[in-house]
Formats: C-alpha cells, sequence, structure tokens
C-alpha cells in the first residue's frame, strides 16, 4: 500500500482542483435572431441585441429588466464598475447607463471604444484623412469633460486593430497593422505617453488584459506582460473570451460550438459542454459558473449555469 501512494498521489495532483459541471440548460428567447450577448464584470445582469435592434437587459438568472428600442449599435462593452455600457452608433460613441439604459454620445469619426480602469473616460480610435489618406490614432474621452475632450496619444503610421486598458494598472495596449508587417503589440504608458514594443509577428489582432495586468490576449497568442514573451500557442483561436477574476482560467465559445476553459498555469484545454452553440457567440460570468450564448439554429438566447465541484 504504501508503494502505491506516491502513485496515486502524482494521479490525484495531476487531476484539476475544480471540476465545472452542467447544472441547467435554459432557453429564454424564442424569436430569434440574437447577437452580443455580453455578461457585466460583476456578473449581475447582461446584455444582448434582439432582431429588432433592440437593446435588452437580463439579470443573472435570465429574467428581461429593461429595454431599448431601435438603436443599432455594434461593440459593445462594460465598463468596470458595471454601470454603464460603451458601444459604436453610426460613428460615435454612445454611453448606456445600465439602470435605465439613457444615452449619452462621445466624439465623432471614432470607432472600438474601451473603458479606462476607473470607468471615468473612453479609450477610442480617431480615423482622419492626411494627405489623402486615412490615418488611425488613439485617443481618450473624459465622460465628464463632454464632447470633444480629446487628450492625444502616440500615433503610428498604419492601422490599429484593437486596444485595450488595464484595469490593474495604467497602461494601454495596441496591435498595429501595417502592410506587409506582422501585426506587432505595443504598450503605453498611461501616466507618461512613453511606449514600447512588446510583441511583433503575431496573428491575433484583438487586445483583451487579465484582470491582473499579467497577460494579454490577442486572439491567437497568449503573451506576458511582465517577462514580455509569448507562453502559449496552444489555445484555440477564438476573439470574444472571458478572463476568470483570479486570472487563471479563459472561458469561451470554441468554433465548434463547445464551450471551454483554458488553464493558464497548465496551458491545457478543458471541454465544459457540448451543445450545437453558435460560433463565439459566448459570454460568461467572472466565476465561470454561467454563460450566456446562442444556439446554432435560431440564434436564441440560452443560459447555462455550471457548479463547481
Amino acid at each position: 500500500m504504501r508503494k502505491l501512494f506516491p502513485a496515486v498521489l502524482a494521479l490525484l495532483l495531476a487531476l484539476p482542483l475544480f471540476a465545472w459541471k452542467v447544472q441547467s440548460i435554459k432557453q429564454l428567447t424564442q424569436e430569434g435572431g440574437w447577437r452580443s450577448p455580453i455578461f457585466s464584470p460583476d456578473g449581475s445582469k447582461f446584455f444582448a441585441l434582439n432582431k429588432n435592434q433592440q437593446i435588452c437587459l437580463f439579470d443573472s438568472g435570465g429574467t428581461l429588466l429593461t429595454m431599448k428600442e431601435n438603436t443599432d449599435i455594434s461593440l459593445p462593452c462594460w465598463s468596470p464598475d458595471s454601470k454603464k455600457l460603451a458601444a459604436e452608433l453610426n460613428s460615435t460613441i454612445c454611453i448606456l447607463e445600465a439602470e435605465n439604459l439613457s444615452v449619452m454620445f462621445l466624439g465623432k469619426n471614432v470607432y472600438k471604444p474601451r473603458w479606462s480602469g476607473d470607468s471615468k473616460s473612453i479609450y477610442c480610435i480617431f480615423w482622419k484623412m492626411d494627405h489623402g489618406a486615412a490615418r488611425s490614432e488613439l485617443k481618450e474621452i473624459s465622460l465628464t469633460g463632454g464632447i470633444n475632450d480629446f487628450i492625444d496619444m502616440p500615433r503610428d503610421l498604419g492601422n490599429i486593430k484593437g486596444m485595450a486598458v488595464s484595469t490593474k494598472e495604467a497602461k494601454l495596449a495596441y496591435t498595429l497593422k501595417q502592410k506587409g508587417v506582422k501585426t506587432r503589440l505595443f504598450l503605453v504608458n498611461l501616466e507618461n505617453s512613453e511606449k514600447k514594443r512588446l510583441a511583433e509577428g503575431l496573428n491575433g489582432k484583438i487586445v483583451i488584459w487579465s484582470p491582473d495586468g499579467k497577460y494579454i490576449w490577442t486572439g491567437e497568442e497568449l503573451l506576458d506582460n511582465v517577462e514580455n514573451k509569448i507562453i502559449s500557442e496552444e489555445m484555440p483561436a477564438v476573439s470574444e473570451i472571458t478572463w476568470s477574476k483570479d486570472s487563471k482560467w479563459l472561458f469561451y465559445s470554441r468554433e465548434d460550438g463547445e464551450l471551454a476553459r483554458f488553464d493558464i498555469a497548465a496551458k491545457k484545454e478543458e471541454v465544459l459542454i457540448s451543445k450545437d452553440l453558435s460560433e463565439k457567440s459566448a459570454s460568461f460570468s467572472q466565476d465561470g459558473l454561467l454563460a450566456v450564448c446562442l444556439d446554432g439554429k435560431d440564434a436564441n438566447l440560452v443560459l447555462v449555469k455550471f457548479v463547481n465541484e
């Protein structure tokens, strides 16, 4: 028995510390045509757009809380404090209050809004014509400073594809694609505007920070912001992911419709549920116990609850 113990112990240590099991699957809608479901950072509610371009806010159990008519927004993102949504609408940034979905508009010719860590300003991409060619710049818009309250950010020739602000420290990361050159990733210190190149030759173009500010997901590569290196290329290419609050897991929907999570330390993927879900359409709560997604047939909202055993 004593000889077997080390082998048994090694097997137990190799097993996942926690196992996610499906507790329930609930279809929330019947009419189809839904898109862009996204959980708030605190996991208390989620947002989605229906086929009539109505903004709908649900609680974490799937009950409709409020609705706003005829607003064809895109690329919605929650503020870190879960009180507001920012989105694109007709080349402007619109800010929606989660409590009543009231709208405020910011800027012109601005795209891809991303929140500052304190939820008090928006970073976005500003397009302008320069000697007959379109050029993109990074700008910051303060919510308290009113419309057109822009603060200049570093600019480069080429197209900025993705960007995000770290909620842990005053850093902004963005990907830059130039003609004939693979994607490069830059970091900007928001306190002094100093810029440095973190990586180049990337396949991914998006930027999603981990909550602890250590990692950046580009859509195809996982990078270590502290050691300035790529630490994993083994994860499937996905553009919509949710970081766990402790930055140890990535939750996402695979291209085949399965819900999965990725263990950062072990660099290992685990399929949570095999179901006909739409490609790249799931949003998780940060604890990984709730997922709102779309069925693969009619794009109805589906709420999946997991139990952590």
